[in-house]
């Protein structure tokens, strides 16, 4: 498997830009994402194109290098946005080292984290004689 610190600049910019022609891969709203037809292929497209440095290359192998690029970038947007909120200036925010930082930009609203749902009440709605009965329950399910 190449490791991708040896791969060359331009290979990756050619293997991004490759990868954004399919939405089907990183879109999560676009009707395409849940087509399993539409990703195996475009997963072979790109095994395809990375068998120019890795002879053994397979949708396997590219899926972990598509998600190597996107932890990377997922750090680096964090950083950013973390120094945007953190209340310094405009020139102390923090600019990305990443040098595929600007050919990745297209995923950022798909990095957005979704809002978490809390399974518990607020305090004031809480019914404490409901909320005793469960866990009564569900200790004696755990006996």
């Amino acid at each position: 498997m190449a490791d991708l610190r040896t791969v060359s600049r331009e290979f990756l910019t050619e293997f991004i830009h490759m990868y954004r022609e399919y939405p089907c891969l990183w879109k999560v709203k676009s009707k395409e994402y849940s087509d399993r037809v539409k990703k195996n292929l475009a997963y072979e497209h790109l095994a395809t194109k990375f068998e120019e440095i890795d002879p053994d290359a397979n949708k396997e192998k590219v899926f972990k290098k598509i998600n190597s690029l996107r932890s990377c970038f997922r750090k680096k947007l964090k950083k950013v946005n973390d120094s945007k909120t953190s209340g310094t200036g405009a020139d102390d925010t923090d600019t990305p080292s990443l040098w595929c930082f600007q050919e990745l930009l297209f995923l950022t609203d798909q990095e957005v984290p979704r809002k978490g749902i809390s399974n518990l009440e607020s305090p004031e709605n809480t019914n404490h004689e409901e909320v005793g009965n469960n866990l009564s329950r569900s200790r004696a399910c755990m006996m």
